[in-house]
């Protein structure tokens, strides 16, 4: 019979307790009958458990934050050309795997929206998993046509990627940088407080949820000091609603 990983350590965390329970009634009768029977106990436990534990050791183990470290957590990117330049303002979120095997396939899609109107938050209904541009993948775009999707993250190494961004080119709107969306969601968000909900979803991992809080005053310039005292960013591991 084989069990998942987390139904495995489940019912290991559960007989180990009866284990040792039952070996301390034994214990009061006869010390060597109760070693042989934890042993023999313990043998068959790990001969039925040991793949699903092992597995478990060795999981990737995902995290996903902010990638710069000071608030509010963008970073200048001058854009446009010299006779016409552009200011835009981008917030990258890292990826790491802290785990010690590969994790397989991940990619990063927008899974949620909310928006804070009247000191609620509003769901946006029927939105659709969005993906996200990994950074640097300009050369991969150039040469297949069509941006990267899915990666192999290797243990140790940080990925990053983009949520969206502010720019004079566009001052009163924050941008979802994405490769593709519906008509019928929204991809720009006006002044206020907001709310992204991140997935990221790879082979052999329960998918791991980030959420990413924007509050703007609105208005975009091209002074980096003062526009940061626009914008205020912040990361969850739960949502905030």
């Amino acid at each position: 019979m084989k069990f998942s990983t987390t139904k495995a350590i489940i019912l290991a965390s559960i007989i180990a307790p009866l284990l040792l329970t039952i070996g301390a009634k034994i214990v009061g009768e006869n010390i060597w009958s109760a070693l042989g029977a934890i042993g023999t106990i313990a043998a068959v436990l790990w001969a039925v458990y040991h793949q699903g534990i092992l597995d478990f050791l060795r999981r990737p183990i995902i995290q996903i934050n902010l990638h710069e470290k000071d608030p509010p957590h963008i970073r200048p990117v001058p854009v446009g050309t010299p006779e016409k330049p552009i200011k835009s303002y981008i917030l990258t979120l890292e990826i790491l795997n802290s785990g010690k095997v590969i994790a397989p396939r991940a990619q990063p899609l927008v899974t949620q929206v909310r928006t804070k109107k009247n000191g609620q938050w509003q769901k946006a209904e029927g939105w659709v998993p969005v993906p996200l541009y990994w950074v640097f993948d300009e050369l991969s775009q150039r040469s297949t046509g069509k941006p990267t999707e899915e990666r192999d993250l290797v243990p140790h190494r940080p990925y990053l990627f983009n949520l969206g961004e502010f720019s004079t080119g566009h001052p009163d709107n924050f941008l979802l940088l994405k490769p593709i969306i519906s008509r019928s969601q929204k991809e720009t968000y006006e002044a206020g407080e907001h709310c992204f909900e991140i997935t990221l979803f790879s082979l052999n991992t329960e998918p791991v949820p980030k959420y990413v809080h924007i509050k703007w005053d609105g208005g975009c310039t091209d002074d980096f000091e003062s526009f940061k005292q626009k914008v205020h960013v912040q990361s969850y591991n739960n949502p905030i609603w």
